[in-house]
């Protein structure tokens, strides 16, 4: 169910519990988010004796079916046994109960919602730092109405793929209101965020064709250049000195082959903001050797679109689209948060993309109610362009706050995290850096050894997400980053900023980061 909605999911991430015995794994389950806030539902304390070395799915399937089997004996007590008909008193009682959940109040409601949850289960409101809703509109009313309006007008799904019976108004709407927003020719909606820029590398990169890639890109840029088949080179993340070495490399190959530049087809592929890193990529430089070397640019802006600046990585730098980057894929899955990606460009791009694009063609539109909800996003976003300014701010808050922590940035620390992130980036990573304690023991002859232990940087990490999670009340990330080169960076906690969030929420986020790395990380 999309975020729009605000329904309960089966969003699922895991943390670690930590005890004197063993780790124990835990999971929540996201039901619903608010903007600044999220509702999980999350082991009970009194739980916390039993055995915790289940999967996530089974605390999932619990909870869903213990609320379905509860809802099912309901009906079943409500019916009259072998027969179909109802008897008056059976009537007359569920009128009654239709009047008094009619007048029942909110918190009657989430109590009885309570009462649902199987035994250890319990529901908790926390910070939500764990979620790409960077300018809050997937909570936001309107979007919620739009999404509800376009559900009663045309029904749930669409029924088929784009090109045969899929296509539906409010498909076109889009295309065109996000074709306008950017200043482009035309648009293409695809049905998901992933398989838009997949899609979109596929169906221009064939066999023969030359690819030079960013190293950093994430994973479906990465299946887009797989399924592809063509020639690929990696350049080193974000660096213009490598990138310029290969270009010329490519060039000089050119010469001793006797071979046109044209000949084959030449593409460069990075992100605007590098979902794995929080990185930007130095689009001016990058731009500049584009127009060089005469390389045709693909540039995915699903992460930097109204969060960098107002439409993007290529708003940030000042370059304009279909010139400086002919290719552009955005996710509506963040900054607009609803579902599905676009890919803008001219007539050409977008035409060629509607036999081609496999996502388009041979999967299902996406829901109309998401289209809706996405022009519903962008009307606020059109009206309210301040929420960028505001997600910044709040960016560069953050960055003092942590900066200001003797605990977290102290080089005598030791818990210090690193920030790796670009300084205007809303997903912040920060690295461990201290990965090691000391044991200290004594033999029978008094005689003390120190031995330096080394845990898992990414197990630590975990901990400390947990802690921030069951004892602060706040929900951040702790993974690993996903990397083509053999150097991968090492694992990070990813903390994702809101245009939604306050002062207050920074202060606190920055007061758990202290408690937990303390707790976890204290010598």
């Amino acid at each position: 169910a999309p975020s729009s909605l605000n329904t309960t999911t089966s969003s699922l991430f895991t943390v670690k519990k930590t005890s004197s015995s063993s780790n124990r794994n835990a999971a929540a389950i996201v039901a619903s988010m608010n903007g600044r806030t999220m509702e999980i539902f999350v082991p009970s304390n009194s739980s916390e004796d039993d055995d915790c070395e289940k999967e996530n799915t089974i605390l999932n399937s619990s909870i869903i079916s213990s609320v379905f089997q509860k809802n099912k004996s309901k009906k079943k007590s409500s019916k009259k046994t072998g027969s179909n008909t109802r008897t008056i008193s059976t009537k007359a009682s569920e009128e009654e109960d239709d009047d008094k959940s009619n007048s029942s109040s909110k918190s009657n409601r989430n109590s009885k919602e309570e009462n649902l949850l199987p035994a250890g289960i319990q529901k908790q409101t926390v910070l939500n730092f764990a979620t790409n809703d960077f300018l809050g509109f997937a909570s936001s009313t309107q979007v919620k109405e739009a999404s509800l309006a376009a559900l009663k007008k045309y029904g749930c799904g669409s029924c088929g793929p784009r090109g045969f019976y899929g296509t539906i108004d409010v498909h076109l709407e889009l295309e065109a209101q996000i074709a306008q927003y950017v200043g482009t020719e035309q648009a293409i909606l695809y049905s998901d965020g992933a398989s838009a820029v997949s899609s979109t590398i596929a169906a221009f990169c064939k066999r023969g064709d030359l690819i030079i890639v960013d190293e950093g890109v994430y994973e479906p840029m990465v299946t887009g250049i797989t399924l592809s088949r063509a020639n690929v080179i990696w350049f080193k993340h974000n660096d213009m000195d490598d990138l310029r070495r290969i270009l010329e490399m490519v060039q000089q190959k050119d010469k001793q082959l006797g071979r046109a530049p044209n000949d084959q087809r030449r593409f460069i592929v990075v992100e605007g903001l590098y979902k794995n890193s929080g990185t930007v990529c130095p689009l001016d430089q990058l731009v500049a050797l584009k127009h060089e070397f005469k390389y045709r640019l693909i540039l995915d802006e699903s992460h930097s679109f109204g969060t960098l600046a107002p439409k993007g990585c290529l708003d940030l730098y000042q370059r304009r689209y279909m010139y400086d980057a002919e290719i552009v894929t955005i996710g509506l899955e963040t900054t607009l948060g609803g579902i599905g990606g676009v890919t803008v460009g001219n007539e050409e791009v977008v035409d060629h993309q509607r036999l081609s694009g496999a996502g388009y063609c041979f999967s299902a539109s996406s829901p109309p109610f998401t289209a809706s909800a996405a022009m519903a996003s962008l009307s606020l976003f059109q009206q309210e362009p301040d929420r960028t300014q505001q997600l910044q701010s709040n960016v560069i808050y953050f960055h003092q706050q942590f900066c200001k922590s003797s605990t977290l940035c102290s080089q005598e620390s030791s818990s210090q995290l690193v920030r790796t992130s670009h300084d205007q980036s809303p997903l912040i990573h920060l690295e461990l850096v201290a990965t090691s304690q000391q044991d200290t023991a004594t033999d029978s002859n008094n005689n003390t050894t120190t031995t330096d232990i080394t845990t898992d940087p990414l197990e630590l990490l975990q901990q400390i997400a947990n802690f921030c999670l069951t004892q602060g009340g706040v929900a951040v990330l702790a993974s690993p980053r996903y990397h083509r080169s053999s150097e991968a960076p090492p694992p990070a906690l990813c903390l994702i900023m809101s245009s939604c969030h306050t002062k207050e929420d920074i202060d606190k986020l920055i007061a758990v980061l202290e408690e937990a790395c303390q707790s976890v990380l204290a010598v």
